[in-house]
């Protein structure tokens, strides 16, 4: 008796190692290479975000003894301010806040508000969401807005969390011309 003809191939469980190892390594490969290029770009941006910059946008000297070629003045950015960290999580919480209230319980929200559950309502109640929104990525996307005028920036800092204060007021008064 001849012993059964033996298999040749590759297994289901062969199959399986060549597809991980053709999708899952360069996958991992590909994470970890990204992972090291966002690190150095991070450590590199950190580095130069805290070196104050001239009117030409360079890096001040590091060298105190070292001459610049002409004048500087020193250029403030808005997120360099002391009061924009805080300014942004205040309207960031203002807006989180009510749309958490509204995705909790959108009728108790409506009734707690005075919101007429019509059309109008849903608008008046979206257009003050809107407004908030507008604010909060108005702000965010000040981060990088630069004056050689400190106390301008302060003075936008304040006005961007005067701006979610007069929203919220109008809001809870039912000023509904003020978001539409």
């Amino acid at each position: 008796m001849q012993p059964p003809p033996r298999k040749t191939g590759i297994g289901a469980g062969g199959i399986t190692a060549i597809v991980a190892a053709v999708i899952v390594i360069p996958a991992l490969l590909f994470i970890a290479v990204t992972a090291g290029l966002m690190t150095v770009a991070k450590n590199h941006i950190s580095q130069g975000a805290n070196e104050p910059t001239n009117s030409y946008g360079n890096a001040s000297p590091s060298d105190p003894n070292q001459a610049d070629p002409e004048p500087t003045s020193t250029v403030y950015r808005m997120d360099e301010r002391p009061g924009y960290e805080s300014m942004v999580t205040y309207v960031t919480d203002k807006l989180d806040h009510y749309k958490d209230e509204i995705l909790n319980n959108n009728t108790m929200f409506m009734s707690e508000y005075r919101i007429p559950d019509t059309q109008d309502g849903t608008d008046y109640m979206t257009g003050y969401m809107a407004a908030l929104l507008g604010t909060v990525n108005e702000a965010k996307a000040a981060a990088n807005e630069t004056s050689e005028d400190p106390d301008a920036l302060d003075a936008k800092i304040d006005s961007y969390r005067t701006t979610v204060d007069t929203l919220e007021a109008r809001f809870k008064k039912g000023r509904r011309s003020a978001f539409r």
